[in-house]
């Protein structure tokens, strides 16, 4: 039995109509395949900023600081980054505006782009509220951060001494000062600056050693300069902290001084401990040039000889108890005369009275 054939229209009729039908089922796979590129970039974009965001969390879970939050930009502060031995200093933002990126600046360098397109974004802080009975009678303190120290001034047959600022300053950072002098100076002063207390060694080795304070101002000059009225050699440094009490950094009590000994175990006096995890620094200043070993457990910011009538050291401790800081020794190479400081840093209360 033969089936009918086509004739030559309905051929070119059924031809006509499969090129259609082709021409569809291309339009609908090419469809799907967009389809698919989006879905897979959409992905791509959910991935990258997923990790982005696991990045800005974890810089915040470590923070020392956090300098400010926004809802468009968070700045903090995190431990050294970049082999300075100073703590960095980290910017998130996006404009705000749909389709910006969020960038990622490092020590208010270049700002370097993290997202592209960013279509929504927010920070938040939130603050706990913590009734008054759950609050134990000391308060919960944050102890102070050695934040950042500037590199010691040396100088010989002088009358002044300019010390440079140290970087990464930020208004309200608690700056300290040490300098050290032969020679008996009926006094040392510098503009701006408060003295905290001054050890005086009038033995052979005359010496004068003060530590300062000031309150970081919103542009600090780039040098700071302590004047004595006779010649001497000199050496000195600034350091700054932060997290510390703003209205008491440094209580009265908190000081100490000693001076007018000889040894090779030069001794800093005990202080005050008037707060959970406060920090004591020791200051020593040591006739002629000498090798010098720190404080057991302390952290060394400089030690630093000029000529060969003067070195002078400058430490810190971890977190310590309220209670009395005991003495502490710096160990030298050979006997020489001294005169040392210790001062108690103070933290900053968050909670409690």
């Amino acid at each position: 039995m033969f089936r009918p054939a086509y004739t030559l229209l309905e051929l070119m009729i059924a031809l006509g109509s499969a090129s259609v039908l082709m021409a569809g089922l291309s339009s609908a796979l090419f469809i799907a395949a967009q389809g698919l590129n989006l879905d897979q970039g959409a992905s791509a974009s959910r991935g990258r900023a997923d990790a982005v965001m696991g990045r800005v969390l974890a810089d915040a879970r470590t923070a020392t600081r956090f300098r400010s939050v926004t809802p468009t930009a968070i700045e903090l502060d995190v431990a050294d980054r970049t082999g300075d031995s100073a703590a960095d200093r980290l910017r998130y933002e996006w404009s705000g505006v749909v389709g910006d990126p969020l960038t990622r600046t490092l020590n208010g360098g270049a700002a370097v782009t993290l997202l592209h397109d960013v279509r929504a974004l927010t920070f938040e802080s939130t603050t706990r509220a913590v009734a008054t009975q759950d609050v134990i009678s000391t308060g919960l303190a944050m102890s102070p951060i050695m934040w950042s120290q500037g590199t010691p001034a040396t100088a010989t047959g002088v009358t002044t001494l300019a010390l440079s600022t140290p970087p990464k300053v930020v208004p309200g950072d608690l700056m300290l000062a040490m300098v050290a002098t032969t020679g008996e100076q009926t006094s040392v002063t510098a503009a701006g600056w408060t003295e905290l207390c001054h050890a005086d060694n009038t033995n052979n080795a005359k010496l004068r050693l003060s530590v300062w304070q000031k309150t970081a101002a919103l542009a600090e000059p780039g040098v700071h300069s302590w004047y004595w009225p006779n010649a001497a050699d000199a050496v000195g440094g600034i350091a700054v902290v932060s997290n510390h009490n703003p209205s008491v950094p440094i209580a009265p009590t908190g000081m100490a001084t000693r001076a007018n000994f000889t040894g090779t175990n030069a001794t800093c006096p005990s202080a005050s401990v008037v707060q959970n995890n406060s920090i004591a620094m020791r200051l020593g200043a040591f006739g002629g040039s000498v090798g010098v070993s720190d404080p057991s457990d302390y952290n060394r910011i400089w030690a630093q000889s000029v000529s060969g009538f003067l070195t002078a050291a400058w430490t810190y401790s971890s977190p310590i108890s309220s209670t009395a800081t005991g003495t502490a020794s710096y160990q030298l190479s050979a006997p020489r005369d001294y005169a040392t400081i210790t001062i108690v840093i103070t933290p900053r209360i968050l909670v409690g009275p």
